[in-house]
């Protein structure tokens, strides 16, 4: 029974069942039509003839609607079917659009783990400049490539490479390369799983003043000795790479102590933008202007005054509680002061 009610449902969902009996009943209104006529026309007086038509009318009339509906309906299955070959056809393009997506995917990804092996074979040719820098911009490429899958073995490759070939002072240009890539990678939120170590401790003395370069693109990157020369630290604010100095110096730079980590650091000349008194304990200040710095921890804070250390009186620091910043600090009355007779009259 169920059967033959599915095969019953089916028959009347096929255009071609409609298509019989829009025919059929057109025939079947056709002929009506003619006996009907006939019988009208043999009628023996007008008031009989009159009464035929009233009687043949309403079966015309219903016969047309019947005629009308079978069409009708012939012409919206025809239509369903139209709509269900084009959705059939946009899922089979859709599918085919995805397959060839999936198919560009994969092929993105072996070139990209060719050019990645590549990158990492000529940037190990150490004697030979040209395919080292090749390789530099192979690994650039793959680093800042769209499909992000190699992006960190790229740029571990480029750090380690700066790791190795980078001392102190001006990096050569293969080395400076490497840097720029590792920036440029950064930039699109793509990092180094390296944590890189840079000692300047050994160096000859004559060479300090070179100073150091900062390195973007690490998770990490301490410096250790050496000195920065006028860095402006706040040009880091948006990096992610952690960065931390012990026995640094440091010579008219902008600094903020609460970001970043320093340990047994000297600052000569240097603005102070945020710091805490246990950070202050841990390094060294000479000449250095605290004007508006936010102090997080005033707790124990040194005092900084026999070293020249300052803020004009119209910016004192800002800390959360009420400090008498004059007894740690010394005061400039005006921008017209300088501070260097400020460090001479506090000794």
């Amino acid at each position: 029974m169920e059967d033959s009610s599915d095969a019953n449902q089916e028959r009347w969902e096929r255009e071609d069942t409609w298509q019989s009996l829009a025919i059929a009943t057109a025939v079947i209104l056709l002929t009506g039509f003619l006996a009907a006529s006939i019988w009208v026309i043999v009628a023996p007086d007008d008031a009989d003839r009159l009464m035929r038509v009233q009687i043949s009318a309403p079966f015309g009339v219903f016969g047309g609607a019947v005629v009308s509906f079978c069409t009708i309906v012939w012409r919206g299955r025809i239509s369903k079917r139209q709509a269900d070959a084009q959705l059939k056809a946009t899922n089979l393009q859709r599918e085919q659009i995805d397959k060839l997506a999936l198919q560009i995917a994969a092929t993105e990804e072996n070139n990209l783990a060719d050019l990645l092996q590549r990158g990492a074979e000529l940037i190990g040719e150490s004697g030979k400049k040209s395919h080292v820098a090749a390789g530099i911009a192979i690994l650039q490429s793959v680093a800042e490539a769209p499909n992000a899958k190699f992006a960190a073995r790229a740029m571990d490759l480029l750090a380690d490479y700066v790791q190795d070939g980078y001392e102190y002072g001006e990096p050569n240009n293969l080395v400076a390369a490497a840097m720029s890539a590792l920036s440029q990678g950064s930039r699109l939120d793509r990092f180094a799983n390296r944590r890189l170590t840079f000692d300047a401790r050994a160096l000859h003395s004559s060479r300090i003043d070179e100073g150091w370069v900062i390195i973007i693109g690490a998770i990490a990157v301490r410096y250790i000795g050496g000195k920065f020369d006028h860095f402006d630290e706040t040009a880091l604010s948006e990096s992610k790479t952690r960065f931390s100095f012990s026995e640094t110096a440091f010579e008219d730079c902008t600094i903020d102590l609460a970001k970043f980590g320093y340990s047994k650091c000297n600052f000569v000349q240097c603005e102070i933008t945020s710091c805490s008194a246990s950070n202050i304990k841990r390094n060294d200040f000479d000449t250095c202007d605290f004007s508006g710095s936010k102090v997080l921890n005033t707790n124990s804070f040194p005092d900084l005054r026999p070293n020249g250390n300052y803020y004009f009186s119209e910016s004192p620091p800002i800390a959360r509680r009420k400090f008498e910043w004059s007894r740690v600090l010394n005061v400039v009355s005006d921008d017209n002061s300088d501070p260097q007779e400020v460090e001479a009259s506090s000794s």
